[in-house]
């Protein structure tokens, strides 16, 4: 009987030191050692550097926790367990998940009472009591739950509870949670050791996996019974390959859908599950409570609580309560409250309050809360509250309120409250605070400007606002409003012959200009216009381009005088006879050239006075 006996011990032992390991790498981030010496701090600050140096983070509720309390510790290589005890109130309850210590008060203790068990084919059905262990006060909303077996259920408002446990074991272990209640596990017929091999592999955070509860959505769909099974199992999450739903509770994972991460999840109205790894159908919604990557489609709509990765399809709006790594597609919205990188396509609006990396594609208005890096597409309206490094294109108009590293195309007006270094293209209006680049409009604004302003009114603080006095040699009355810069100005004129009126003549005249600056006297003016010019003797138009070069000197703050030669080019546009081409223009006793029977140019002259 001795080798029998050695062989038993033999296993024994392994055993005992395979789940001794187990404990111990369950334990690992209370049982590191730190160094700390914390003189009067905030608990906040202390409770930073103790997830520094151990590598994990603290969730906890911060309207619980007294994070502004002052507290003193000195350790030298103590386990963060001992440390926490140190500088936390005696009631605290500490539980790992992975990268993670949660903090949660737990003043009370909970006693379960089982009051019947019977044993079946293939089960147990297990009923009994939930109790305060110090009043010995019925406890209503607590969670039993058995881990292995993915079963849950809640006491009723008299603390009574009854499950059912299909298996072939010989033994179950009920675990027993309720807010501001220290956890206890049973152990029913013989213990065994429970491993935390069911927790969610893509984090945790308790306070982030109930963020879906409180939108609207949540609080309509997701029953009480289901927020409290969620708050008193905030700490555990379990994966499963398959789950079906018709609503959310009634579902293959029955109580515990909330907890558990699926493969692959089908709903035929709509569910609520802890996450998808995988793909998840729905006829009308899907809600996970955590994280969702690879797909999921609905009739109406999706909600995730936490990332996004992969695709979403739905027929009203999706809508992701942090980051998004994929594709967004919806009838009418699609919602991300983090970095959005990827598209977002939707009928009617896409939003996003973080960064985008990619595409915002909107029946009406586009919006992000940071940053753009890549193209937004609007029917109507585009706006970025951050920098673009991109491109915004939009029926009506675009808003950047910080700098632009692109290009806006509006049909109506773009507005860049920053700096461009790029174009503006709008039907009507543009607006920069600092220009180095481009604008195309009909009006265009700049606070300040080293770019180009291209329209027919162009408005720069500290620019050109001229008003002209002059004449030449078709026209001896004429006004000019001269706007922009000495880069480029545009040109709006109009003139009129005083003479007898069978040769009265009256003509409109639009171009751009630029300025060579040879001193703070002197500058030497370069414009090309064009005109369009009415013969009153002949009730005809005539239309003509015209370059001029005019020397201007300035006689004050506000006020110079210019002069100089121009050259007119006359093209017979308007299908005039070759005595109506003749008639009046080039004028008479001006210098000539013919290019041919249908085109002449001459040289004439133009003087005047410019003000303000």
């Amino acid at each position: 009987m001795a080798k029998p006996n050695r062989l038993f011990l033999l296993i024994s032992a392994l055993w005992f030191v395979f789940a001794f390991a187990q404990n111990t790498s369950a334990q690992n981030n209370l049982a590191r050692r730190v160094s700390v010496n914390v003189q009067q701090q905030r608990l906040a600050d202390a409770l930073d550097e103790l997830s520094r140096q151990g590598n994990f983070y603290f969730s906890y509720n911060s309207n619980i926790i007294p994070e502004d309390s002052l507290v003193t510790v000195v350790a030298q290589n103590q386990s963060i367990r001992d440390v926490l005890d140190e500088i936390l109130p005696g009631y605290f309850e500490y539980k790992e998940a992975p990268r993670y210590v949660i903090l949660r008060p737990a003043p009370y203790q909970l006693l379960l009472k089982t009051d019947k068990i019977q044993e079946k084919k293939h089960g147990y059905i297990i009923s009994g009591h939930v109790v305060d262990a110090q009043t010995g006060a019925q406890i209503s909303g607590a969670s039993i739950y058995e881990k292995r077996l993915l079963l849950s259920t809640l006491s009723d408002a008299d603390g009574f509870f009854k499950i059912k446990a299909k298996t072939q074991d010989h033994s179950l272990a009920l675990t027993v949670t309720k807010e501001l209640y220290q956890e206890i596990t049973v152990n029913i017929l013989s213990s065994v050791t429970i491993t935390p091999g069911n927790n969610n592999a893509f984090g945790y955070d308790p306070e982030e996996s109930r963020q879906v509860e409180r939108t609207g959505f949540g609080r309509f769909l997701i029953s009480s019974r289901q927020r409290i099974q969620s708050l008193n199992l905030s700490g555990f999450f379990a994966n499963s390959p398959f789950q079906a739903s018709l609503t959310p509770g009634l579902s293959s994972h029955g109580m515990l859908s909330s907890q558990v991460v699926n493969k692959f999840s089908l709903n035929v109205l709509g569910g609520y599950t802890a996450g998808v790894n995988g793909v998840e159908w729905a006829g009308a919604f899907n809600i996970n409570k955590k994280n969702a990557q690879f797909m999921q489609a609905a009739g109406l709509f999706n909600m995730v609580g936490g990332n996004m990765r992969g695709v979403q399809f739905a027929g009203l709006s999706n809508t992701v309560l942090h980051d998004v790594n994929g594709v967004q597609a919806a009838g009418l919205f699609n919602r991300s409250k983090g970095t959005h990188t990827g598209v977002q396509a939707a009928g009617l609006i896409n939003t996003a309050s973080k960064t985008v990396n990619g595409a915002q594609i909107a029946g009406i208005s586009n919006y992000s809360k940071s940053q753009l890096q890549g193209i937004q597409v609007a029917g109507l309206l585009n706006i970025v509250n951050q920098d673009i490094k991109g491109w915004q294109i939009a029926g009506l108009g675009n808003i950047s309120r910080k700098n632009l590293q692109g290009t806006q195309i509006g049909g109506l007006a773009n507005i860049s409250h920053g700096e461009i270094h790029g174009i503006q293209i709008a039907g009507l209006y543009n607006y920069a605070k600092k220009l180095r680049g481009l604008q195309v409009g009909i009006v265009n604004k700049a606070d300040s400007s080293a770019g180009i302003s291209l329209g027919i009114l162009n408005f720069i603080k500290g620019g050109y606002r001229k008003v002209s006095l002059s004449a030449n040699e078709l026209t001896n009355t004429n006004i000019s409003l001269k706007t922009g810069n000495a880069t480029l100005y545009s040109i709006i004129s109009a003139g009129v012959h005083v003479a007898p009126a069978t040769s009265k003549r009256y003509n409109l005249e639009f171009g751009l200009g630029h300025d060579f600056l040879l001193s703070k006297r002197f500058a030497l003016s370069t414009e090309l216009t064009s005109v369009n010019m009415y013969f009153r003797n002949q009730d005809k138009f005539y239309d003509f381009i015209r370059t001029k070069a005019k020397l201007q000197v300035n006689c004050g703050k506000k006020i110079s005088v210019f002069a100089g030669p121009t050259f007119s080019l006359f093209t017979n546009s308007n299908k005039l006879t070759p005595a109506e081409f003749s008639q009046n223009l080039p004028p008479k006793n001006y210098p000539t050239i013919s290019f041919s029977s249908d085109v002449k140019g001459w040289l004439g002259w133009e003087t005047g006075i410019s003000l303000f």
